[in-house]
């Protein structure tokens, strides 16, 4: 996608309608979605559970893909942004759209409430430095998904100097709301510890509380490392488990990627989980990178071979251009509101492949698919197109 500079995000404004659910965006999918990584039954899922979410809490969601194994389930998450609109309708305070009231009364939904509440409120310290929040509904494994998501933010890059303190003062207060028993006695000592223990640039870039697994432990995912240092890091953060493997790994797997971030569970101390997020970057390697790394994990057991054929087939666009009579009617009216020339589409990419690893047991990996809605320009886009097809 690395071609397309001319897609806007898309906000829902006063001129839209705000009767679309979340579903609107993944029913133009249906026929993109790889059935290798997206079973038809677990597509069918989704989409019922997004029905019962307003449109207005996202334009940028996706689904998270086990690989190894011949069920394709899969789970579902979604992002929320302060400047598009979508918090304060998980807040409760938007004035035109709104959660229905049998999930408001849910206690996980009353947490998300209150935490978006005191991000778009607060005393500025979450204002300024908190991008982002993720829910995640673990369908494959719970079929009350929708009744407890996980839930994480993701926070800026601290500035240079004091990254440490900065960081901890941002978590602490995030926290403090999100999973209060996180800032308290040990797990508070333990995630002072890890903080501390960080090297000059690397930092929390998410956070999540995995209410739907019923963990005691908070997810941290760190940013800023090289991929060589990634065991030093781990040492530096008493990682319960064997650096060589995860050098091994690295050197065989991860080298493919452009970027490794590191995912740990903190309680009163790191957990033996390991996931190591690979990136591809936006340039022209970026689909051989994905192919290359996907051939080690079919070679170590973790991929199928169809599975790595789906993860290439899914990068491209869904355009309301190819079936206009079946594109939802805001996405359309949207297009039409910001003028001449645009064109409603849904673009699909790989967002990351995450390796598991766990002392003692086989390497697993998941697929993150990505689908965000832009508004692009016509013409740009068929000349983008026309280039490709020429091989420019």
């Amino acid at each position: 996608m690395s071609g397309l500079d001319s897609g806007r995000r898309t906000a829902v404004d006063a001129r839209s309608p705000h009767d679309f659910s979340v579903a609107d965006y993944l029913r133009p999918l249906a026929r993109d979605l790889p059935p290798a990584l997206v079973a038809a039954a677990a597509r069918d899922a989704i989409i019922d559970l997004a029905a019962q979410l307003p449109g207005a809490i996202t334009s940028f969601c996706g689904f998270e893909c086990p690989l190894g194994s011949v069920e394709a389930r899969a789970d579902f998450l979604l992002c929320s942004t302060r400047e598009e609109g979508h918090a304060s309708v998980l807040a409760g305070t938007h004035g035109e759209s709104a959660l229905a009231p049998a999930l408001r009364a849910l206690p996980a939904w009353q947490r998300v409430a209150e935490f978006s509440r005191a991000w778009l409120g607060g005393d500025g310290l979450l204002a300024d430095h908190l991008m982002n929040t993720w829910l995640e509904f673990d369908i494959g494994r719970d079929a009350e998904a929708l009744a407890a998501p996980s839930m994480f933010f993701g926070t800026h890059p601290p500035p240079p100097g004091a990254a440490s303190r900065a960081q901890l003062d941002v978590l602490l207060a995030a926290l403090a709301v999100l999973d209060p028993p996180a800032v308290l006695g040990h797990r508070r000592r333990a995630l002072e510890a890890l903080l501390g223990a960080l090297p000059p640039g690397c930092h929390v870039f998410q956070v999540g509380a995995m209410w739907s697994r019923g963990q005691a432990a908070v997810r941290l995912c760190l940013r800023g490392v090289e991929r060589s240092a990634v065991p030093s890091l781990l040492g530096a953060l008493d990682w319960p488990g064997c650096r060589e493997d995860v050098a091994v790994l690295l050197d065989t797997v991860g080298a493919h990627a452009s970027r490794v971030d590191v995912d740990l569970d903190l309680g009163d101390q790191v957990g033996p989980k390991l996931g190591l997020e690979c990136y591809f970057g936006t340039d022209a390697g970026n689909a051989a990178r994905l192919a290359a790394l996907t051939a080690a994990l079919v070679r170590h057991g973790a991929c199928t071979p169809a599975e790595a054929a789906a993860l290439d087939a899914y990068q491209g666009l869904t355009l309301q251009d190819a079936a206009p009579a079946d594109w939802p009617p805001h996405l359309a009216a949207l297009a039409r509101a910001g003028g001449r020339g645009l064109s409603s589409a849904l673009c699909r990419w790989v967002h990351h492949v995450k390796l598991v690893h766990e002392p003692g047991a086989a390497l697993s990996a998941k697929a993150y698919l990505a689908v965000e809605h832009h508004l692009l320009d016509r013409r740009q886009l068929r000349a983008h197109i026309d280039a490709m097809r020429s091989g420019a």
